[in-house]
């Protein structure tokens, strides 16, 4: 039976307790990625942006993942994780979906909902009117007719 109250004794206790504690904080340490799973970062746009070019370019960075996509197609990374996919967004509102997937098959998904406010300038909104009352009022209607047309 050892001695406990031996000083050597106590002393090689510790050290093996601290070395004991070292090598398990390190393998937390080093394991952090495995238990954080798959992160993505989206640099650009921001989600709720109101654009005027309808070619965006979407750039962020991800980590920890074994596959990714943007709208269900994949899309890569570089070495250091970072990404940069070019879409062409259509009038009005839309929606992006970016997802990812680590090698233990756990997900993320980011969602960017971008408006794109592109004005139709129509030739017809811009004639000046001119005439009597009842060309004037049969010019308005086809102009209502045709701006109704263009819009919907």
């Amino acid at each position: 039976m050892a001695n406990y109250r031996n000083p050597k004794t106590i002393i090689k206790l510790i050290s093996v307790i601290f070395v004991f504690i070292s090598i398990v904080g390190y393998a937390i340490f080093q394991g952090r990625n495995l238990i954080n799973g798959p992160i993505i970062t989206i640099s650009s746009p921001k989600s709720g942006e109101v654009v005027k070019n309808p070619l965006i370019s979407i750039d962020g960075s991800a980590q920890n993942i074994s596959f990714i996509s943007l709208n269900d197609r994949q899309i890569f990374v570089s070495k250091e994780g970072n990404f940069s996919e070019k879409l062409l967004l259509s009038p009005g509102y839309n929606i992006m979906r970016i997802s990812a997937t680590d090698k233990f098959g756990r997900k993320i998904e980011k969602i960017i909902d971008l408006v794109l406010d592109k004005k139709i300038e129509s030739p017809i909104l811009e004639m000046p009117i001119t005439g009597t009352s009842t060309e004037i009022k049969a010019t308005t209607t086809t102009i209502i007719t045709a701006t109704k047309m263009i819009t919907s």
